[in-house]
Parts: C-alpha cells; structure tokens; sequence
C-alpha cells in the first residue's frame, strides 16, 4: 500500500508542477506587457507635453533632440517620421534611423522606439479667431532591439492648437 501511494504522490506532482510553472511564466509575462504599456502611455503623454512646450516658447531645455524640427503644425511625415530611442525608464538614449525602425536597435540600453509624425488639422468649426490646429501622431514600440514585426506597439494622438507663450 504505502508503495502505491509514493506512485500516486509521484504521478500528481509530475502533473501539478508543470501547470504551476507555466501559470507562472504567463504571468510573469503579462506583468512585463503590462508595464511596457504603463511605461509607453507616461512616454507618450511627456513627449506631447514637450512638443507643446517647445511650440510654446523659444527651444529650452527638453530632453528631445536639438535636431528635432518642430515647425508647427508639421513634424517630419507618415513615411518619414522622427525616430527616438529610449531606455527601460523611458529616459532619452539618442536619435533613430529608418534602420533602426525596420531591423531594431543596436544600442544596449534601448527598450522603447518612438516615431512621432503630425499633420495640420483642418476642422469645418474653425471661427478666424482659432488658431490653426496640429494633430500629433505618437508610435511607441518594444523591445526596441526586435525587428519590427516581433515589436508590441501603442498608438497615440492629440489635437493640439500652437500654445501662446508663456
């Protein structure tokens, strides 16, 4: 009898600890997902609170490129975006490439690549006193290092008018 039982335990331990460890890798890698999408969301928001800014008044310091042209309402176009890397706390690493973006990034800090692109906004309602309006298109992709299509990404837009001086 007790040789049974020493089977029996054997045969549910062979079945329960397989089920317990991939329950737990699943998790662990929707928690990762999760994170990123938290972390692309904070990224997006201050890249658009930048941008704002930087139309707002004479370049300051912003943790986006001197390169970056931000000529109100456009920002580079759909098929030639700005490219911008950044690390795991969503901190500035440097410029990208139409390379990085196709083929992922070499840098070894990189976790995030963000494509930013906007287009004047034409809208029927606008009286002569609103100022003219910009829509703001803000991709942000991870892991950076992957080719793009092993890449998870969020899409964000803003409607923005040019903010008057501070």
């Amino acid at each position: 009898m007790t040789l049974m039982e020493t089977v029996i335990a054997i045969g549910v331990i062979a079945v329960a600890v397989p089920l317990i460890l991939a329950a737990s890798t699943a998790s662990l890698t929707d928690r990762r997902n999760a994170e990123a999408d938290t972390r692309a969301a904070w990224l997006s928001k201050d890249i658009e609170n930048q941008i704002a800014a930087l139309w707002a008044t004479p370049r300051r310091y912003s943790y986006l490129p001197q390169s970056l042209t931000l000529r109100f309402p456009d920002i580079g176009t759909e098929k030639d975006p700005t490219v911008l890397i950044y690390d795991r706390d969503a901190k500035f690493v440097s410029e990208g490439s139409k390379s990085d973006l196709q083929n992922g990034v070499k840098a070894q800090a990189a976790q995030f690549l963000v494509t930013i692109y906007s287009k004047s906004q034409i809208t029927n309602n606008l009286t002569s006193s609103t100022t003219e309006l910009s829509r703001i298109y803000i991709q942000v992709q991870y892991p950076a290092k992957s080719p793009v299509t092993n890449r998870q990404s969020s899409e964000f837009s803003l409607v923005t008018p040019k903010q008057q001086p501070f």
